[in-house]
């Protein structure tokens, strides 16, 4: 008797987190300087939000993004890079006192841009 056994495989795996770089996959990550960035996934929609070390919401997503469309978060130098295919590109500096998103559409900004995604959000 011949049992055949089909496996669902999923892809759960997650990039490796070091404190900075890229988020692409709903989680909890713990920078090298005391924030959490929570990303959710919620029905195909993509929300997150970055917390300090007393428990505090610093940012979060006024808007979500769709899991269809191409996207990830970025962090470096406490500042939350937001890149999104639907709702358009942005970042958070969390250095600041009050955090405002900011939409990347002036070229004043691109210097700003760290290298790893300085395409990704020039080029949208």
């Amino acid at each position: 008797m011949l049992s055949l056994i089909f496996l669902s495989c999923k892809n759960n795996k997650i990039d490796k987190w070091n404190g900075n770089g890229f988020i692409k996959h709903e989680g909890n990550y713990k920078t090298n300087n005391g924030y959490t960035i929570i990303v959710k996934n919620n029905k195909n929609l993509i929300s997150y939000k970055v917390i300090d070390s007393l428990g505090r919401i610093i940012c979060f997503s006024p808007h979500k993004m769709s899991s269809y469309s191409k996207w990830y978060l970025y962090w470096k130098k406490n500042i939350l890079w937001v890149y999104s295919g639907d709702i358009g590109s942005s970042f958070w500096d969390c250095n600041k006192n009050k955090p405002e998103q900011q939409f990347i559409n002036e070229k004043k900004l691109h210097n700003h841009i760290p290298d790893d995604i300085k395409n990704d959000f020039i080029n949208y």
